[in-house]
């Protein structure tokens, strides 16, 4: 069996494809498109599992597992593929390895079967943004882009639609990179690496090692971009005959872009001279979005896309949902929607972008880190914090004598009570620097719900001077 270069006949082969979100059921779309023996596996029980999905798979025909791993499903597979976030060191997986199955994530599988250049994204923080700023200027410039993987559609949607496209613009996780074995972008992006998912990691280390195999595969003369303000990523080994940039908001020296006054500045060449972009009247603030901003230029100038059209194309970016979101003013309170901070490094990138009173609704599911950064960055921006979720006990060691604070019930008590304590120039702001699931679905019902108070407020107390809803 040889899928390596992606000729490989699926024409009745025993496919079983673990976990049953969207990526799983796309996979299995495309497999059974192809010809395979397609089953599908998921440890959930079948009324967790999303109707629709369940609806489509039966359409198809495909035979399901649920509730359970049986090891005989995985020892008569010909190949299995892992959905992200499916442990890779589970038993009956390692079994399976032992038995010379092969087992491979879903990214990797899609990727061999791609021929259009992929512009890959990863980091702790701000991949989402970046993908699709990315995918927005390319698209100016009169490129077709694919825009998926970890952000929206799996790569192996590109394969179903089977649309000729220019780039595969895709945001990578730490999951997905678990997996790969020939993944091979032509541009790789890493944006940050800070602790996070540690309760997955053995430790910071592993996580962060992780991170480096999105551009271990890469071919000679394929670009790299990278953060020259983390440490990591300069100490980390990189693997020769890629063309390296940097970018930093710190350092002037040693790098491709950075920040000059109100500008982002990118050296072309000695040459060609620099690029100027005017940072300080784009929609996006934030020193965390001016890291994005930088890595999006650079990779569009490799591509060639014009300085122009680049700024063109950042003056129509607008933030993502649920990232540093501005959901509403009223009353003079500014209600700040950061859900998508999950862990401890954005969120408190978000606090630092206030330079005004904030008061700060934090906590959710502990994800294996310590809060005394969060502290830190709190210390003298935070005039109050209201602490959620099964993580709120942690939060509060770190927070005693250097955040005044107070433990809620639920969201809804937390924001009612922020606002009945602001004043008018406040900041409220959701930065839970932890993952939803204690008590909702997903980072996207945490912020929808939160939307709801604010709208809710703004509809019962808060009726004389309201903006942004």
């Amino acid at each position: 069996m040889n899928i390596r270069e992606g000729n490989i006949n699926f024409n009745g082969m025993k496919i079983l494809v673990v976990g049953l979100g969207i990526t799983g059921v796309r996979c299995i779309t495309w497999l059974k498109s192809m010809g395979a023996d397609v089953m599908g596996t998921d440890i959930k029980d079948m009324e967790q599992i999303p109707q629709e999905h369940i609806s489509t798979l039966v359409s198809l025909g495909v035979a399901l597992e649920t509730g359970k791993h049986e090891e005989k499903t995985f020892l008569n597979s010909d190949l299995i593929i892992l959905s992200p976030g499916v442990p890779t060191d589970m038993d009956i997986i390692k079994r399976a390895r032992g038995r010379g199955i092969p087992v491979m994530g879903e990214m990797e599988l899609a990727s061999r079967f791609i021929k259009a250049p992929i512009i890959a994204i990863t980091g702790t923080n701000g991949k989402s943004t970046t993908t699709e700023l990315i995918s927005l200027i390319l698209r100016k410039g009169g490129f077709r882009v694919f825009t998926g993987g970890n952000i929206g559609s799996p790569l192996v949607e590109h394969l179903i639609d089977n649309k000729p496209i220019d780039y595969a613009v895709i945001e990578v996780s730490s999951f997905q990179l678990e997996t790969i074995e020939t993944f091979s972008p032509y541009i790789s992006i890493i944006l940050n690496i800070s602790p996070d998912h540690l309760e997955r990691y053995r430790d910071f280390e592993s996580y962060a090692r992780t991170k480096l195999k999105i551009y271990m595969n890469q071919k000679p003369f394929t670009h790299l971009i990278l953060n020259y303000d983390d440490q990591f990523l300069t100490e980390a080994p990189k693997k020769e005959g890629l063309n390296i940039y940097w970018f930093s908001t710190r350092s002037l020296k040693g790098v491709d872009a950075f920040l000059r006054n109100d500008g982002i500045i990118i050296i072309q060449s000695p040459e060609n001279g620099e690029i100027r972009l005017d940072y300080g009247s784009l929609p996006v603030k934030g020193l965390h979005n001016a890291e994005n901003v930088m890595a999006s230029a650079l990779s569009a100038l490799i591509v060639g896309v014009s300085p122009e059209i680049i700024t063109e194309a950042l003056q129509e970016f607008r933030q993502l949902p649920h990232r540093l979101q501005l959901v509403a003013t009223v009353n003079g309170v500014d209600f700040y929607n950061d859900s998508k901070a999950t862990n401890i490094d954005s969120a408190c990138k978000s606090i630092m972008s206030f330079n005004r009173p904030v008061i700060l609704i934090a906590g959710g599911r502990h994800k294996g880190t310590g809060y005394e950064p969060l502290s830190d960055a709190s210390k003298g921006r935070v005039k109050f914090a209201f602490l959620i979720g099964e993580s709120r006990e942690l939060i509060a060691k770190s927070f005693k004598g250097v955040v005044p604070f107070d433990f809620a019930d639920t969201l809804r008590d937390a924001v009612w009570h922020a606002y009945s304590m602001a004043d008018r120039g406040d900041v409220v702001l959701l930065a839970p620097a932890c993952s939803s699931f204690d008590m909702f679905r997903d980072y996207i019902h945490r912020g929808e719900e939160f939307i709801r108070i604010v709208r809710e407020i703004s509809y019962e107390g808060g009726k004389a001077e309201i903006s942004g809803i």
